[in-house]
């Protein structure tokens, strides 16, 4: 697990709101944050209220809700997301991995290039918000929902109406 397990609740950011402009605004983050991924947690959290989940990491709700309880797995699927999300930015993050994950990338997917488009792609034809995973496998790394998530990319229709409109099909 990448991240440790938590209640499904709503972690304050990893950094201040405006710290990731100009790619990701302040007005942006206030509202994708403390309304968008709020309403997430709340009605996660009111779901569960009174169950055998009640006591339960986010990760574990997701995983009995998946198949069952549609309304649930899609309220805490989402604050993973989100959460998730919001930790794998940082300020004057970005760029090209190095490393060992650059090495899988360029061994699974031929390059970084190929990998961006794949990935842009999975995101841009995904229904709803555009999430795309990279995901690690027995086999690989693959875009797409797996066994262990490594990046996020999220194509959100908030980014989208907050001032980055000319941005999506570039």
């Amino acid at each position: 697990m990448l991240f440790k397990a938590s209640k499904v609740v709503l972690e304050d950011l990893p950094y201040a709101h405006n710290a990731l402009e100009p790619y990701i605004g302040e007005k942006t983050l206030q509202i994708h944050h403390g309304k968008h991924h709020a309403r997430y947690v709340t009605v996660a959290n009111e779901m569960i209220k009174g169950t055998d989940l009640e006591s339960a990491d986010v990760e574990t709700i997701v995983r009995q809700s998946f198949g069952k309880n549609q309304a649930l797995f899609n309220n805490a699927g989402q604050a993973f997301n989100h959460d998730f999300y919001w930790k794998s930015m940082k300020p004057n993050g970005g760029g090209k991995p190095t490393g060992k994950l650059a090495d899988l990338i360029n061994k699974d997917f031929g390059s970084y290039e190929k990998f961006r488009e794949e990935f842009v792609k999975a995101a841009v034809t995904a229904f709803g918000s555009g999430w795309a995973w990279l995901s690690w496998t027995p086999n690989g790394l693959k875009v797409r929902i797996g066994s262990f998530i490594l990046l996020c990319l999220i194509l959100s229709a908030t980014i989208y109406r907050l001032g980055f409109s000319n941005y999506w099909s570039k």
